[in-house]
């Protein structure tokens, strides 16, 4: 009989975006499977496609009949297929471009035609890859092991010769990397031997393996608390384990403990599982402990890897080779099997939403993957998400919480300074007193501190005195950033670069001022008024290097007493026991950015870079200077309470019919000619609000816009937006994918670009 498959064609147009059906030969009726990469004719030419489905029966009369079944391991399984399918329909986005998620990091998806075979047959493969397997020199013995040593007793001349073949002999087959370093042995030395008949020398795959070290002795026999030992039972035995549950914890509680006391039953029942962490500079301290507690069995993928170490990890975790994944974003599409349970932590973190195409948020995503999984979910937080809350309040998760630090160890004691009265030192006037006293005590005790500035450079912005001009990026309406080190002045959103000026370029004054406080100005000024105090500063300038995170990190622990200076890559996550005092040097950053959910990323941040004091066995103190001491999410620091900030935060949520009461969909625009960017952006809310008027859109509660995005121009093109608050009905998104090819001109140049971001986390 014959047997059909269907397949999702590897191309983004949304216009294509359905499975098409093609009859599987004979000849590759054993090899096209779920997951198969296939070539089929499509139009005039030959395509790469993904089986998502084989059907014994079809549902058209006419097909096309598949072309070739390449030699390439099962992308995918029935399980990641629906899972694709649902997050392309969720995220408005292709079938295509979500499958290109489930592919091992650095494969080409070109399609090649190679030489036929003899009898005529078309034969393809996939372009050189970008990165490839790796393949390494081994050594094998010809002879018994027994000859080898007698050999050995014989090459008394040839010492070097004579210990590699008693390591062949004592070791079977070894790596030359390993014989060099056992015996000292060159490749001469293989070379002489295999000239005599007693080794062999071939080329074996292998494996790029990473540098997971960390300076971290953990304890291998730590106690649970009551509330972990009440944590881990409710997690562990409930018996709708597939309901997320929301470990809501205060910072120092011990989550870290409980996910991996029930990931280890996870793995005691032969299943695995999935770690998510927001921040590529928390990976290596995560990895330790995990590989404290798991050892080899943990792969790590975050894009903080050399591109053909996360190849290497992705096959091996693909082969079965590893039981735990820990990573980023990407890793909630893993090829683990047989997936028992997925730990989000830090599940509140933007970082989990990616802002480029396929726009998806991995925490939904990873809760919908457990789902058809069978497996559980753990979301872990000290300021849990308000949609996460809620939905825990609303019953949807099992809220677990621990509300005590190990130890009974006390919560930091919060300070607020209001900056428009303190009194300052320094000529920048970005330390208070209060601040630098602080600073100057935990400093003068030996102990650690941490201050956190969400802002890196050197000034924020250069105005010239005289004429008030600002520069700004010729490509994007904002300021360029002054960085001294390299006396340039550079985009942190296009990149743009250019020299730092000594003359206003407007008015060719030489009031040239610097404005605003960055990470790199704050490092300056610490190591003078602190000389003898080591600073280690980290943000996205200072941690380009592979390894520079876990480095820095390193040193900062080993180091007796220093300041860690950063941006939000140190706002979570991090233990170090002997840091007693954080300083938040500017509370303001997000707090008045355009976005509804700039109370709530500002509470979260400061309470979890302020979690980072006292963890250890001395008390901890927090400080934070705001302009804004009033403000209700700057309040609730003081105590650190966030039911009452949440309370606060979900009523005006409510009122204002914004998550998690209303689902939004931001429609994206960017041209680079503005005009063109305003029609497509008025064509779009006109096709909205026609069929809302006529009644078609029950789904969509409100039409905001179009309006100029707060960041308007960037990288050269012009940006607008319109915003839908609707009740997450699926009949607007199958609408708005319907919409998309009638909006967007096809094969024009420069086109204007669409973008539908759901759920947004950002509407700058």
């Amino acid at each position: 009989m014959s047997s059909y498959a269907s397949v999702i064609i590897d191309i983004s147009a949304k216009g294509i975006d359905r499975p098409f059906e093609y009859e599987i030969p004979d000849a590759l009726a054993g090899r096209a499977k779920v997951g198969s990469t296939v070539v089929i004719p499509f139009g005039k030419t030959s395509r790469l496609g993904y089986v998502i489905d084989v059907l014994a029966e079809p549902s058209r009369s006419k097909h096309q009949t598949i072309t070739a079944v390449l030699d390439e391991p099962l992308a995918f399984d029935e399980t990641m297929a629906e899972l694709a399918i649902w997050t392309a329909e969720k995220y408005v986005c292709s079938v295509s471009d979500v499958l290109r998620l489930m592919l091992p990091p650095g494969r080409s998806r070109r399609l090649r035609q190679e030489n036929p075979t003899s009898d005529g047959a078309p034969r393809y493969s996939i372009s050189q890859p970008q990165v490839n397997t790796k393949k390494e020199r081994y050594a094998k013995l010809m002879v018994s092991a027994d000859a080898a040593r007698q050999a050995a007793l014989e090459l008394s001349r040839a010492p070097r010769q004579a210990a590699a073949l008693r390591a062949l002999a004592d070791d079977g087959p070894l790596p030359a990397h390993r014989i060099a370093a056992f015996a000292g042995a060159s490749s001469a030395t293989l070379r002489a031997l295999a000239g005599k008949g007693l080794v062999a020398l071939y080329m074996e795959d292998t494996y790029r393996e990473p540098d997971f070290t960390y300076p971290e002795e953990l304890p291998l026999d730590l106690q649970l608390t009551a509330e972990q030992r009440q944590a881990l039972t409710s997690i562990t035995e409930s018996n709708t384990s597939t309901s997320p549950f929301l470990l809501q914890g205060v910072t120092g509680s011990g989550k870290t403990e409980v996910y991996l006391r029930a990931i280890e039953q996870v793995l005691e029942r032969g299943q695995t599982a999935i770690a998510l962490v927001p921040e590529i500079a928390l990976t290596p301290q995560t990895v330790s402990r995990f590989r404290t507690r798991f050892g080899e069995r943990v792969a790590v993928l975050h894009s903080g890897l050399g591109l053909g170490e996360r190849y290497d990890q992705w096959r091996r975790i693909q082969d079965g080779s590893y039981s735990v994944v820990v990573g980023a974003r990407s890793a909630v599409w893993a090829p683990v099997d047989n997936l028992g349970l997925i730990v989000i932590d830090e599940e509140h973190e933007p970082s989990y939403k990616q802002d480029r195409t396929p726009r998806y948020h991995a925490r939904d995503v990873a809760i919908k993957r457990a789902e058809l999984s069978g497996a559980g979910v753990i979301l872990g937080s000290a300021t849990p998400s308000v949609e996460s809350r809620y939905r825990a309040d609303k019953k949807d998760y099992h809220l677990v919480r621990l509300t005590k630090r190990i130890e009974d160890r006390p919560m930091p004691a919060v300070e607020i300074v209001d900056m428009k009265s303190a009194e300052r030192v320094g000529e920048s006037g970005f330390f208070s007193t209060r601040l630098l006293d602080q600073l100057s005590e935990t400093i003068r005790r030996g102990d650690k501190a941490i201050l956190f500035l969400n802002r890196r450079g050197f000034a924020n912005f250069i105005i010239c005195r005289d004429c008030g001009h600002v520069i700004n990026c010729v490509r994007c309406n904002v300021s360029l950033t002054y960085h001294s080190r390299e006396r340039t002045l550079l985009c942190h959103h296009c990149g743009f670069t250019e020299p730092a000026p000594s003359l206003c370029p407007e008015c060719g004054g030489r009031s040239i001022g610097f404005f605003g406080a960055g990470t790199e100005r704050v490092e300056s000024e610490l190591k003078e008024l602190f000389p003898e105090t080591p600073v280690t500063r980290m943000d996205s300038d200072t941690t380009t290097a592979k390894d520079a995170h876990r480095t820095k990190l390193g040193s900062f622990r080993a180091q007796a007493g220093g300041i860690l200076l950063g941006t939000q890559m140190i706002a979570k996550g991090l233990d170090f026991p002997d840091v007693t005092f954080v300083g938040i040097i500017n509370a303001d950053t997000a707090l008045n950015l355009p976005d509804f959910r700039a109370g709530e990323r500002t509470f979260q941040l400061m309470m979890q870079v302020g979690g980072r004091a006292g963890r250890g066995t001395s008390p901890g103190s927090v400080i934070v200077q705001t302009y804004n001491p009033d403000n209700y999410a700057i309040q609730a620091l003081l105590t650190g309470d966030y039911d009452t900030f949440y309370e606060h935060e979900v009523t005006l949520r409510d009122a204002l019919d914004y998550p998690p009461f209303s689902e939004l969909i931001n429609i994206g625009v960017s041209a680079s000619d503005e005009d063109a960017a305003v029609s497509l952006v008025n064509r779009a809310a006109e096709m909205v609000r026609d069929k809302m008027e006529a009644g078609l859109l029950p789904g969509v509660k409100e039409l905001l816009g179009p309006a100029p995005a707060p960041l308007s121009r960037l990288k050269n093109r012009y940006r607008w937006h319109l915003l839908l608050k609707t009740d997450g009905d699926a009949a607007t998104k199958r609408f708005l994918r319907d919409a998309y090819s009638g909006l967007v001109p096809r094969e024009v140049r420069d086109a204007p670009a669409l973008t539908y971001d759901v759920d947004p986390m950002s509407l700058l």
